[in-house]
């Protein structure tokens, strides 16, 4: 893929406003990340990198992106769009390209560029509520533009958010006509002897020991596992871990990318595994599978410390759950230290690697500096929040923020009787 065909998709945080899927267009739901939007037949729909994308062609130079962001404090939606665009315009310009976008009105704004030569058009609109901002952007080559707009309209018009969450602890829920059509899942937070980690429905702990845990779906088709090994004898190699580790969680394993990703300090190397496989023989399931790896290690001259990650699914569920995945290993962390851990700092479970586009950090980043801390950068993020009225907690999507809430702008759950705000837990 190359790199400036890349950058216009780093675009990667941008869309429009609704207007429900033809019905001849399949829609993909998300109860977890918590929206839905539509995808034609033969098109791939990427979320990995907290932006929705929806592309035609493997070049990815036809597509729709959408990006949903919690608000730090309040933004118009021209002063929005205004910002992004500028930070757009910085990352083409850098790579060699041009871009240009006409000033903002009603938070819609027409761009026009070129991306490895080829003359590109764009069309962003930002929705902002309190508390929320939605970007959509859609875009395609000028010579295809007229053919291609209709259809790019119709994906971005059928983009949902999930304003109330199910903790699956209601009685049938709340029936308030025109308020939140759609509710999406939350994780449950786990708390074990020695870890942590979420839980979506239907998931359960398959194994925890003070040495790591094992979670997986139901119908043993997915799991993530993470595990260590403290003050091991002699040195080793990241490579040689991968190669040792892989057969033990996946049959068959083929590796389709390795990357070195940054070190978190200390000494720590780290690299990811994308792999390919045939069954879980832990799970006794077998079929074909698709995940990641995350090792990193410390060598401390005569001995060594790991810690791995595993991510993964069946090969047919990879694109749709693997942001899902990400979320529970980051939310995976080690709790206790009466085991190996102890007196070892073990480096942060972050699953920030191996996408299949390439990373938008570095778009993210600039979009954020010039936001001046004004808005979060963990869209389709989670958040810890609690009951007033239960005391239960719940993790639920950022995405489900409820900008024009019956008491104001928060996240909700539904209750027999209408909605109850939930309080953020800080």
């Amino acid at each position: 893929m190359r790199y400036l065909l890349n950058v216009w998709l780093l675009i990667v945080s941008l869309l429009i406003a609704p207007l429900a899927a033809a019905p001849s267009m399949p829609v993909y739901r998300d109860a977890y990340a918590g929206f839905s939007i539509g995808q034609p037949r033969g098109w791939a729909l990427n979320y990995s990198e907290g932006s929705i994308v929806v592309t035609r062609d493997p070049e990815q130079m036809i597509g729709v992106l959408v990006y949903p962001a919690r608000l730090m404090s309040d933004m118009s939606a021209d002063q929005f769009a205004g910002m992004f665009g500028g930070a757009i315009g910085d990352v083409i310009r850098d790579a060699g390209g041009t871009f240009e976008m006409a000033p903002p009105q009603a938070g819609r704004a027409a761009a026009r560029g070129t991306v490895d030569g080829v003359a590109m058009r764009a069309l962003l609109t930002v929705k902002a509520e309190p508390g929320f901002v939605t970007v959509k952007l859609i875009f395609a080559p000028t010579a295809r533009w007229a053919a291609e707009e209709p259809t790019l309209q119709q994906v971005a018009a059928s983009f949902r958010r999930d304003t109330v969450v199910d903790p699956g602890d209601a009685d049938g829920g709340g029936k308030i006509p025109g308020k939140a059509p759609q509710r999406s899942r939350v994780m449950q937070p786990y708390q074990g002897r020695w870890f942590r980690t979420l839980l979506p429905g239907g998931w359960r702990v398959v194994n925890e020991s003070d040495r790591g845990i094992d979670v997986a779906a139901g119908d043993r088709t997915a799991f993530v596992s993470y595990a260590y090994a403290a003050n091991m004898t002699g040195g080793a190699s990241l490579d040689g871990l991968a190669r040792q580790l892989l057969p033990l969680a996946v049959s068959g394993a083929r590796v389709l990318k390795a990357s070195d990703l940054p070190s978190p300090g200390g000494g720590w190397q780290v690299a990811a595994v994308e792999f390919s496989g045939a069954g879980f023989p832990g799970l006794g399931y077998r079929g074909d599978v698709h995940g990641v790896l995350t090792v990193a290690l410390l060598n401390n001259g005569f001995s060594h410390t790991f810690a791995a990650a595993f991510r993964a699914c069946a090969a047919d569920r990879w694109a749709t759950l693997k942001t899902m995945l990400g979320t529970i290993q980051d939310g995976t962390a080690v709790t206790s230290t009466d085991g190996p851990s102890n007196n070892v700092m073990l480096p942060r479970n972050n699953p920030a690697d191996s996408s299949s586009i390439m990373s938008s950090w570095d778009y993210k980043n600039r979009s954020g500096d010039r936001a001046m801390g004004n808005f979060s950068n963990a869209t389709l993020g989670i958040e810890r929040v609690q009951s007033p009225t239960t005391g239960s907690t719940y993790t639920v999507p950022m995405n489900s923020w409820w900008g024009t809430g019956p008491q104001g702008p928060g996240y909700y759950r539904d209750i027999p009787n209408g909605y109850e705000r939930l309080d953020v837990v800080e």
